[in-house]
């Protein structure tokens, strides 16, 4: 009954994740339901266990609630939101949106199963209550929300900014290297691209899709396996089979980031995105050793 899918993120063909949240919103509910501290068995799969992710602690410090009665300014809302992964629309469609009319806010958590809608009376929340996005109809009315981020990267602006000049860094050492090769079409493509990503990045917010740069934006990722308390019982199916599985998505996605890397696609950093096979039952191992070996049921 309490059981959630974790899918891998796709380092390789990554442009999928950015254009649905689909799988953004099944990752998310897994980081909800851990940070809620929730009963639940989560089924996932080996590429996902090597992904590189953000600390638990990130997602937790982009959490807010909305109190009936509380007192908002709009455009700091406004602007929360958006640095949160929300899309501001006309009318709320789909999870990850937001729409402010008038006195009226609409906010569909990426998480929820049904925006929620505020009437506010000058400055103060009047109403606060679900509604059917088909019908516009009021579902349940309630005191409180807890809204979550929308996005997989949450930072401060402090962060980012480090991130982005770290970024630029590497690109800069990749340009010179390129131009004293005399590979100029190389050397423009990764300068123009990091160029272009800081400028919009400083002018619109960090944006969905920047989990690819993770590891410019946090000193210290972590793994799914960091997210679960020592206690958790890890079943693994077909142990074989998931070793060979991992050794063959490493030589994938070395082979390919290395290509871009050479065609200036990408930066050096970006091929650290991905933890190794023996790192990932390594991990496994310690947690059972830490936590239900006592119960002889792993």
């Amino acid at each position: 009954e309490n059981t959630l899918y974790y899918p891998a993120r796709d380092l390789l063909f990554y442009q999928s994740d950015i254009h649905s949240n689909a799988l953004t919103r099944e990752r998310l509910s897994v980081v909800q339901a851990l940070i809620e501290h929730r009963p639940v068995t989560v089924v996932t799969t080996m590429d996902a266990l090597m992904n590189r992710v953000p600390p638990l602690s990130s997602y937790e410090r982009g959490i807010f609630t909305i109190d009936l009665e509380e007192t908002v300014d709009l455009d700091e809302m406004r602007k929360k939101l958006v640095m949160l992964g929300y899309e501001n629309v006309t009318q709320v469609e789909h999870p990850g949106e937001f729409a402010v009319r008038g006195g009226i806010v609409d906010i569909f958590p990426l998480t929820e199963e049904h925006p929620i809608r505020m009437e506010l009376w000058g400055d103060e929340i009047d109403s606060l209550r679900y509604f059917d996005v088909a019908t516009q109809k009021s579902i349940d009315s309630v005191e409180h929300v807890t809204v979550y981020p929308a996005m997989e990267l949450v930072l401060t602006q402090e962060e980012i900014e480090t991130g982005l000049k770290r970024m630029e860094a590497d690109a800069e050492e990749l340009y010179q290297k390129y131009r004293s090769q005399m590979r100029t079409e190389e050397a423009h493509r990764i300068k123009t691209g990091v160029e272009q990503l800081a400028t919009e990045t400083r002018e619109r917010g960090l944006g969905v899709g920047r989990e690819t740069h993770l590891n410019y934006f946090v000193s210290k990722p972590a793994s799914l396996r960091s997210y679960f308390p020592p206690e958790t019982l890890v079943f693994l199916d077909e142990l074989v089979h998931l070793d060979e599985k991992g050794k063959v998505i490493e030589q994938e996605f070395s082979d390919s980031m290395t290509s871009r890397l050479e065609k200036g696609y990408c930066l050096p950093g970006q091929l650290e995105m991905l933890l190794t096979t023996k790192s990932v039952f390594a991990m496994l191992t310690r947690l059972v050793a830490l936590g239900a070996c006592d119960n002889a049921q792993v």
